[in-house]
C-alpha cells in the first residue's frame, strides 16, 4: 500500500493473496458491522491472519473498512508440522504411546488400544492433546 491508495476504492487493488472474497467480505462487514477472521496466505505461500473491521471515525460514524494483517506463517507451521505427527503416529501398526516431559499421556494410536482396551474410554477422548 501507498499513501496514494488511501481512499480508494477496495475494488481497484491488486493484491499477491490466494483469496478472492477479500471485496465480498468488506462488504459483508459494512452490512452487517461483525469483524471477520480469516486465514489467508500470499502467493509466495506465506500465512496471515486477515482481520476486517467497521472503520469508525470520531464522530462514530462508518466510514468503511479497516483490514490488518497479523504474520501466523510460525503458527501455520506448528499445524503442519502436527498434521504430519498425527499421520505417522497413525499409520503406525504397533501399539504407541506418546508422553510429554511430565510422562503425561500426549497421544495414543489404534495398536496401543487394541492391546489395552480397557484404557480406550479413559484416553480416547484426551487423545491428541499436548
Amino acid at each position: 500500500m501507498r499513501s496514494s491508495d488511501i481512499g480508494r476504492p477496495l475494488s481497484e487493488l491488486t493484491t499477491k493473496l490466494r483469496y478472492n472474497g477479500l471485496l465480498e467480505d468488506a462488504d459483508a462487514v459494512l452490512d452487517n458491522l461483525v469483524t471477520k477472521e480469516i486465514k489467508v496466505q500470499t502467493t509466495t505461500g506465506h500465512w496471515y491472519l486477515l482481520r476486517i473491521q467497521p472503520y469508525r471515525s470520531t464522530r462514530n460514524v462508518i466510514r468503511g473498512v479497516v483490514c490488518t494483517f497479523q504474520d501466523i506463517q510460525i503458527a501455520q507451521g506448528v499445524i503442519r508440522n502436527e498434521a504430519f505427527f498425527r499421520a505417522v503416529v497413525d499409520t503406525v501398526p504397533e501399539p504407541l504411546l506418546v508422553l510429554d516431559a511430565a510422562f503425561r499421556v500426549v497421544s495414543v494410536n489404534d495398536g496401543f488400544y487394541r492391546i489395552f482396551p480397557v484404557l480406550q474410554k479413559k484416553w480416547k477422548a484426551k487423545a491428541y492433546l499436548a
